[in-house]
């Protein structure tokens, strides 16, 4: 149940990460319905602990960590003359608390690197041969497709037999290949770079 869980939160977080700053998801508020569809998933995992180890405790290592953090975001926000905008990035950390609950095996991770890597290959390939993205910011086309590459080389950390090899390869060319319209030469850099390591 947690793959499942797991892949299609991946799935989830792709799309939008896809929308987030265009003109498609502001005028839809994407990032708005994430956030509250982020906070109810994290509150259900928090319920389920609860529920499961009859109480829910933070530690004091995580308290001093997280409550300097939480006023950082608050107090840098102000004094910039952002009033609490910086709340509004806080919500990025419950995906970290939603994936810490997942726990995803290997199998899973694998499946959702192929996903993302067809996704981000899609979406380069759709830039570059057709309209439907035309007046898109090319350079968040080639983060999207970054984005897409890393999380598809997760599963092979380590990993160095032949297959693994040519695959990350032929994936690694391909996107190579389909970011180079967009000129983002740093792009093209890391891809190439995560692929000697």
């Amino acid at each position: 149940m947690n793959s499942v869980i797991y892949t299609g939160f991946m799935l989830f977080l792709w799309a939008v990460n896809l929308l987030n700053g265009t003109g498609l998801g502001a005028a839809y508020r994407t990032t708005e319905y994430a956030r509250i569809l982020l906070a109810l998933i994290a509150l259900l995992f928090l319920l389920d602990k609860v529920r499961k180890e009859g109480g829910c405790y933070v530690k004091k290592r995580y308290f001093f960590v997280l409550l300097p953090l939480v006023l950082i975001f608050v107090v840098v926000s102000v004094f910039n003359g952002h009033g609490m905008m910086g709340i509004d990035y806080l919500w990025v950390f419950l995906v970290v608390f939603i994936l810490h609950n997942t726990r995803p095996t290997t199998a899973t991770l694998r499946l959702v690197g192929m996903a993302y890597a067809g996704l981000g290959l899609a979406i380069l390939f759709i830039y570059q041969y057709t309209d439907v993205l035309k007046g898109w910011n090319p350079n968040s086309i080639a983060m999207i497709g970054l984005f897409s590459f890393l999380v598809f080389i997760i599963p092979y950390y380590g990993v160095r037999n032949f297959r693994s090899v040519v695959m990350l390869s032929l994936v690694g060319y391909a996107y190579c290949f389909l970011i180079w319209p967009t000129d983002s030469r740093s792009c093209i850099i890391a891809i190439v770079a995560f692929q000697v390591n």
